[in-house]
């Protein structure tokens, strides 16, 4: 992380899960209807889980969007446990605090997370879910090359069930975009 810039991309780790545990909770908290999961069923979860869900393995990562040493936003990559084959990566736990939007500041954020899930090597497509009716999340990926897969009725403990877009991000490798360009 470069110290002379105000805002930074960067892998998160255990080091951070004190500061991812505070934005995913503030979160949960000010925007939980856009969210999948309620701050009660967060909130009470140990800090050492937190730190083991945000240390990188070799098929997840979280990334960071920090102002200077603040984390102002995060996303994951992770497999998505409905695909037998892992060869699909599950993004989601995205969230940018309000005051940072509309200033293009996410972009490098989304931009890291795509390409690391490009390089991984297992990794051929990744899927998202959003509320049916958060119209500036959906906007968002479809402009990042997202397609509509699915509409589902999805239900979390402390929420109503509601409807979900589920959406899908074909990922091009290395190899095969130098070919094709």
């Amino acid at each position: 992380m470069n110290s002379n810039q105000k805002y930074t991309v960067r892998v998160l780790n255990a080091d951070d899960a004190g500061a991812f545990r505070a934005l995913r909770l503030h979160a949960l908290k000010t925007e939980g209807e856009w969210l999948g999961p309620a701050y009660e069923d967060e909130v009470t979860i140990p800090y050492e889980q937190w730190r083991e869900d945000v240390t990188p393995t070799e098929d997840m990562h979280y990334f960071g969007l920090f102002d200077r040493k603040k984390l102002i936003g995060a996303m994951r990559a992770a497999p998505w446990d409905e695909d037998n084959s892992r060869s699909t990566a599950l993004w989601g736990r995205t969230y940018l605090l309000p005051e940072y939007r509309n200033q293009g500041l996410a972009k490098p954020l989304y931009v890291m997370r795509e390409q690391w899930t490009k390089e991984h090597s297992r990794y051929t497509s990744a899927v998202l879910f959003i509320k049916h009716n958060n119209e500036r999340s959906k906007n968002i990926h479809l402009r990042h090359g997202a397609e509509l897969m699915c509409s589902r009725n999805m239900e979390w403990p402390h929420r109503p069930s509601s409807v979900w877009n589920w959406y899908r991000v074909i990922l091009m490798k290395q190899e095969a975009a130098r070919l094709v360009a």
